[in-house]
């Protein structure tokens, strides 16, 4: 906490005089493993740093077990106006693979906490490809989720990379549902979502037409930075804390994502970044391309993109380039992102670096 609010005022300290900031998010492992008086303490170290606009969005991504009453009516009284809550799956079954026991009770209640503090903004989590999931059990937990009427609700495929996430050689890999199986549990659960009245927002997220981000989804304004959709179209983002990505037109720096060498690094007096990524006009040129396709599913078609690496998906009816636009259809739209990065000149598939795409 030191090291973190040491950095607050570092990076607030270099910030152009007449900066104000929009957004706030807390994110990364689970914020509610701070106490109430923890929360208390960082937002005024925040508030005390940084000039907020007086319309910010204040939001954290939070475990629904940890969403106790004191948490809930303290994070209202800070100003939080948005929560994210990650519900995954409520299948006994599942959770137990995943060791993450969390009934649909718990998370109703934590649903129920958060809105009587005031935080009326709630967005959900679901996943797909998690062991022993099926078709049945993820339309059982879309159906719960949508029930809950949460503003948002994100669908994401479970991406199992034991090799960079050590805890994840827990998971029974005889479990996992094949690349088929995938799919289908991915349409049932954007069929689910979407007889609920949720409106599709590019091809992972759903949201209440009344949202800004179905609203920029229809005016074609929908965003999409390295952290995914969103309605914030700001060109920097600032990330505080250990593993934190920071990103400005000119490319992206990475913190040390160790805590206790995070800590060492601010304790020393040394700059906590240990990665970075300097991007230069053609490389703002194709970030912009690849989000408008992630975002509208179409894009004039420029004289760069090589047309000879997407001869397969146009074969396969997965895009279609015609009149001088290359758009992708419905069916098509699962795979935006294999599309994005065969339009993107720089894309090297380094097999042990990824997971399944779908």
């Amino acid at each position: 906490m030191d090291a973190l609010k040491d950095e607050i005022r570092h990076r607030a300290a270099s910030l152009p005089a007449d900066a104000q900031i929009h957004h706030i998010h807390f994110g990364g492992g689970s914020p509610d493993m701070l106490s109430p008086d923890q929360f208390s303490d960082l937002m005024q170290e925040i508030r005390d740093a940084f000039p907020l606009a007086t319309d910010a969005e204040i939001a954290a991504e939070l475990d629904p077990r940890g969403v106790t009453r004191a948490l809930a009516t303290r994070l209202g009284e800070l100003g939080f106006n948005r929560a994210s809550l990650g519900v995954e799956d409520l299948s006994d079954e599942v959770q137990k693979l995943i060791h993450r026991i969390q009934p649909l009770s718990v998370v109703r209640q934590a649903v129920q906490n958060l809105r009587e503090a005031g935080i009326a903004a709630i967005n959900t989590d679901i996943m797909y490809g998690l062991p022993a999931q099926t078709v049945d059990r993820v339309e059982m937990t879309a159906h719960a989720v949508a029930e809950l009427s949460p503003d948002r609700i994100a669908v994401f495929g479970y991406a199992h990379v034991p090799w960079f996430k050590k805890h994840q050689k827990a998971i029974p890999e005889d479990r996992l549902p094949g690349a088929r199986e995938r799919f289908e549990q991915m349409l049932a659960a954007s069929s689910v979502l979407e007889s609920h009245g949720y409106q599709p927002v590019g091809f992972d997220h759903f949201a209440k037409p009344d949202d800004s981000m179905a609203i920029r989804t229809r005016e074609g304004r929908l965003c999409r930075n390295f952290q995914g959709y969103t309605d914030d179209d700001y060109e920097v983002l600032t990330g505080l804390g250990a593993s934190s990505i920071s990103e400005a037109p000119g490319g992206y720096l990475q913190n040390q994502p160790d805590p206790a060498r995070y800590a060492d690094t601010r304790e020393e007096g040394r700059s906590s970044f240990v990665r970075g990524l300097q991007r230069d006009a053609g490389d703002r040129r194709i970030a912009a391309r690849i989000e408008r396709l992630m975002c509208d599913f179409e894009l004039p078609l420029d004289p760069r993109i090589d047309l000879d690496a997407i001869a397969d998906m146009q074969a396969d009816g997965l895009v279609l380039v015609e009149d001088q636009r290359l758009q992708v259809p419905q069916q098509g739209r699962p795979y935006a992102r294999n599309l994005a990065a065969r339009i993107d000149p720089n894309f090297i598939v380094r097999e042990e670096q990824h997971s399944r795409a779908i």
